[in-house]
């Protein structure tokens, strides 16, 4: 391990995500300072809070979970059984809090990272899989690489109090500590956790090494336990990026913020405008002749009843100051604003579910909104192929370290399931060498009550036109086909069961009948 490269890296990366962060800072600041309210004279309306509150709601209405295919037969057991441990793991780190975090980093910024480590202090010290939102401020990688797993090296920089530092690595001098980034370096230490992989044979290692400053506090290949193999088998960077709107030749991306700034700042320009010209045509005001000989307190005193002049008062002595109503295009060109908002952030009033023209039924409701919803659909899949590849790491992490029967929980009910991991370990016979492997499919766990409704009157549907009656089976069955909702494949099942039934049935009459 050469560690001045390592070292040497580090600081090449950070010089080069520089623009990357400036643009984030950007947009936090400016995320931090709408508010949604007045901040000083800057008046904030919140148009934008409103589409990217939308597009949030949008993705965990569509929270996912994982399915396991196996691509062998002899796979077909531990992948359900991996089907039911992956949203125990999920749970057990609060994954949808993760998830809820991790789209707004996405709808702000572009990007979002997330985690995924073998934690050995975890689960009374038998170790456990780890799930964590990374902070994208805090990772560096090689600048102009399109997937983070092509870069030579990965850093993540953590700080930590200094009297914990002191306890847990007591021999590094504290007076010798190095600050990228930290604002009070005399309370903090930043720690840097760097990930590479290193090539042996026809593979690639992965290693770790953590070091503050000088110091090199941990290293993988010193270590004899993963010095031949690498400090995870798989051999993947254990960070996962999402990103919403790709950028070319780099991991990130750009958010619907980089998007609606500037329309959002153009709402409220003209917003303070009309409001300011409605304040000064609401608050009359008054030419007052300086030899008019008027008594201007008793003037400005709306409660008196009496006003004290001097001499004679001319049509000259005061006049009001006219303020001309606003020609009606500032109106226009306000609503114009608002309207390019929510086309260019895809949330129009149709995607809240606001529908006019009189139109009330449920199905023209539903598939208006779906036709509206495309770009969060199109976010959504996005989100799903990384957490494909998010599972894809949990997978590799039970194969690696669960090597000891565990019990699983199956959803909400009080049914337990043992998982072990003998199969997903190397099958070794006279004919056969291999790793099982497994594709992951991602459905969405329906969280909207309107998607519900609408598959609620789908099934009432179905009654009504007679799917479910036996001497109809063979018909539904040829409709349904055609037909795409959720649990479609349970339903033809149970649709198959009764057609052969009442076939059973069928011919045991026809054959009772035939007996003389």
């Amino acid at each position: 391990m050469n560690f001045d490269k390592i070292k040497s890296a580090l600081q090449r990366y950070i010089e080069d995500k520089q623009p990357d962060m400036q643009r984030m800072q950007a947009n936090e600041r400016y995320w931090n300072a709408q508010n949604w309210r007045k901040q000083g004279d800057a008046l904030r309306t919140p148009w934008l809070l409103n589409s990217l509150m939308n597009k949030h709601a949008d993705a965990m209405d569509n929270y996912p979970q994982a399915v396991v295919l196996p691509r062998y037969e002899d796979d077909v057991a531990q992948a359900e059984s991996l089907s039911k441990l992956l949203p125990m793991i999920l749970r057990q780190n609060r994954y949808e809090d993760s998830y809820s975090d991790m789209w707004w980093e996405k709808l702000k910024h572009g990007t979002a990272a997330q985690g995924v480590f073998w934690d050995s202090t975890a689960n009374q010290g038998r170790g456990d899989i780890c799930i964590k939102n990374i902070d994208l401020m805090n990772l560096f990688y090689q600048k102009g690489i399109q997937n983070i797993q092509d870069s030579p090296f990965v850093f993540y920089i953590s700080s930590m109090d200094r009297e914990a530092f002191a306890n847990v690595y007591p021999d590094v001098p504290a007076a010798e500590h190095t600050s990228y980034f930290l604002q009070n370096p005399e309370e903090m230490v930043e720690i840097v956790d760097c990930y590479y992989k290193k090539p042996c044979g026809r593979q690639r290692h992965l290693h770790f090494c953590k070091f503050c400053g000088e110091h090199l506090l941990y290293a993988s290949e010193e270590d004899p336990l993963y010095v031949d193999r690498g400090y995870y088998k798989h051999g993947l960077y254990p960070f996962v990026l999402d990103r919403l709107y790709a950028i070319k030749n780099s991991p990130l991306g750009f958010g619907l913020l980089d998007i609606m700034k500037d329309g959002q700042n153009s709402i409220d320009e003209l917003n303070r405008n009309i409001l300011e010209h409605t304040r000064l045509a609401a608050n009359k005001r008054y030419f007052v002749r300086l030899d008019g000989g008027i008594n201007e307190a008793e003037f400005a005193d709306s409660s008196r009843h009496f006003v004290h002049v001097a001499g004679a008062l001319g049509e000259e002595s005061i006049r009001e100051i006219a303020v001309n109503p606003l020609d009606s295009s500032c109106f226009a060109m306000l609503g114009a604003k608002i309207e390019e908002l929510k086309e260019t952030s895809g949330n129009r009033d149709v995607n809240q579910g606001s529908v006019g023209g009189g139109i009330t039924a449920a199905s023209a409701i539903n598939a208006l909104q779906e036709a509206g919803n495309k770009l969060s659909r199109d976010m959504i899949k996005a989100s799903y192929r990384a957490f494909v590849d998010l599972c894809t790491l949990l997978i590799e992490l039970v194969r690696e370290f669960y090597n000891t029967p565990r019990m699983v929980r199956i959803g909400d009910a009080q049914s337990f399931v043992l998982f072990q991991n003998e199969a997903m370990q190397t099958i070794h016979s006279e004919t056969e060498y291999r790793l099982p492997e497994y594709d992951i499919v991602i459905q969405a766990q329906k969280a909207s009550p309107f998607s519900t409704l609408a598959q609620n009157e789908l099934a009432k549907e179905f009654y009504r036109l007679g799917f479910f009656e036996p001497q109809n089976a063979d018909k539904a069955l040829a409709c349904i086909a055609m037909m795409n909702f959720d649990g479609k494949e349970e339903l033809i099942a149970n649709l198959e069961k009764q057609a052969q039934a009442y076939r059973l049935e069928t011919a045991g009459q026809a054959g009772a009948v035939s007996i003389p």
